[in-house]
């Protein structure tokens, strides 16, 4: 039996003594200003240590010359003479040129072609777990902010006006071009700040992504708008240091990029191999919100309710239950399980596990201590229960979300 080996030369993989094959070449075009893109370029080199080599060509460092349109790059790219091309957001008039190229590529993150395969996020689930976000805090009026020509941004609104509208509660909304509030007029700042300023509050409000969030609170800063006590806010896609530098820290929706990066490389390399570009979908999923000030209080007029939400935040560790919740709060069982679906639209118990499940994912996702420690540090299980218990909910051991999910 033969051992092939394998090292590169140059442009070229030399597999055993006598046959060489060309490195694939691969062009991204992915914007590196967010951790979104960092996160798809993480995934994709880590694609080709493991399954490669690739050679990588990228955009120009921002001093070499300023930023060009991609119908600038076509005559670029055909010189280079690549194998593959992963590219975010090209304009709907500019992806039949790409497709004139006839390069296997993959599009970010949103832009539907039935001709090419495509990345894009979980909507529904976004929606899903921003609303889940802000009900479990007690709000019951409700607002979006999104852009106006983003898909992702609109399907986004949809999921979370769907999710609240199974609880019957209603959303509204204010869409805007993404110049018009990233680099904003006094008088479109006024005309947010005015909209902000006429909703019911406490108010929850998801924002289609951080720099939509960022946008919101530095309007409430200026309208005076008290951020979380009168308007919380939670973004999408936990850009670390966008949500770090507003005022106060953003809670976001966490995206994990890196792992829609490793896939969409898996099927570009498909697509190299002779695999048909047919409109195929890679879609991944949030993992969890971030919570961070913005969102970081408890909006319940019952203050039954609200002794009892913060006694649950303050000792989901202790092996407590329902009866000593009640005795918390000097209420019977029965008189509080009414308040809580009356308040909440779910049971003492189900706010119990529904808090403890948040706990340890963020711990599983954020942190670096061992699975072992986080257990520990639930006084109420072993580590055989908290996993059975894990498992119960999230359809995975809390090993199998760590791998998935761990920045």
């Amino acid at each position: 039996m033969k051992v092939v080996r394998r090292r590169t030369d140059a442009n070229w993989v030399i597999v055993g003594p006598w046959k060489m094959q060309p490195i694939p070449k691969v062009l991204c075009l992915i914007e590196t200003t967010h951790s979104y893109g960092r996160g798809l370029l993480q995934g994709i080199a880590r694609y080709s240590r493991l399954h490669g080599p690739w050679t990588f060509y990228r955009e120009a460092p921002f001093y070499i010359h300023p930023r060009q349109a991609i119908q600038s790059r076509i005559s670029e790219i055909r010189k280079v003479k690549i194998d593959g091309l992963i590219i975010r957001e090209p304009l709907a008039d500019q992806v039949d040129e790409l497709v004139k190229l006839g390069i296997p590529m993959v599009l970010s993150p949103n832009l539907l072609d039935p001709r090419i395969p495509t990345i894009t996020t979980n909507a529904e689930k976004i929606g899903q777990l921003a609303a889940e976000h802000l009900l479990d805090r007690g709000f019951r009026h409700f607002a979006y902010c999104g852009f106006t020509g983003m898909p992702w941004s609109l399907s986004r609104c949809e999921s979370f006006v769907q999710a609240l509208g199974q609880r019957n509660m209603k959303v509204d909304s204010f869409l805007a071009s993404v110049a018009k509030l990233l680099s904003p007029k006094e008088k479109d700042q006024a005309r947010l700040g005015a909209w902000l300023q006429s909703l019911p509050k406490p108010l929850g409000l998801m924002a289609c992504n951080d720099d939509m969030g960022r946008a919101v609170l530095e309007t409430c800063k200026i309208a005076g708008i008290p951020v979380p006590e009168e308007i919380a806010v939670v973004g999408v896609d936990d850009d670390e240091l966008t949500c770090e530098m507003t005022d106060p820290p953003l809670s976001s929706v966490a995206l994990h990029s890196e792992i829609a990066g490793y896939d969409a490389a898996g099927l570009l390399d498909s697509l190299m191999r002779g695999e048909k570009m047919d409109g195929q979908i890679i879609s991944h999923d949030p993992t969890h919100v971030v919570t961070r000030q913005s969102t970081d209080v408890i909006a319940v007029e019952d203050q039954g309710v609200a002794k009892a939400l913060v006694y649950i935040r303050q000792h989901y560790r202790e092996p407590i239950g329902v009866e000593e919740v009640a005795n918390e709060v000097n209420l019977s069982r029965r008189h509080l399980y009414k308040k809580f679906m009356e308040t909440l639209g779910h049971s003492v118990h189900e706010e119990l596990r529904k808090w403890r499940i948040e706990q340890i994912c963020r711990l599983l996702a954020e942190s670096d201590q061992s699975i072992h420690q986080i257990t520990s540090s639930f006084a109420f299980t072993g580590i055989d229960h908290i996993s059975r218990y894990f498992r119960k909910e999230k359809g995975m051991s809390p090993q199998e979300y760590r791998r998935q999910f761990r920045r």
